[in-house]
């Protein structure tokens, strides 16, 4: 997601030392990719949540971030398996996160 995202917004990576934080600056620390990115990560921690199950739950909504954001561009063929693992990320995320 994160070189997905690096190349759509063109933003040039100087080294691998700063790929991480120049993706999130495009977005910046309180947009919601930047969040979930965070997380998914392990960069950033809740205490009241399991380290394997707070990273498995911003995974997916690192998916639905990056979905977001290139919605407007991804070609019709590619749709339809977003659109339903989006709807299959949402239905999971109602049974078991709740």
């Amino acid at each position: 997601m994160t070189a997905a995202v690096a190349v759509q917004a063109g933003l040039m990576i100087e080294s691998e030392n700063t790929y991480f934080s120049i993706v999130q600056s495009n977005f910046g620390s309180d947009h919601s990719w930047t969040r979930a990115f965070r997380l998914s990560f392990g960069m950033d921690v809740k205490a009241d949540i399991p380290a394997w199950r707070m990273r498995g739950k911003a995974s997916l909504e690192l998916y639905k971030q990056t979905a977001t954001l290139f919605k407007d561009i991804i070609p019709d063929k590619h749709r339809e398996v977003i659109v339903k693992t989006l709807q299959s990320i949402s239905s999971f995320q109602q049974g078991c996160f709740q």
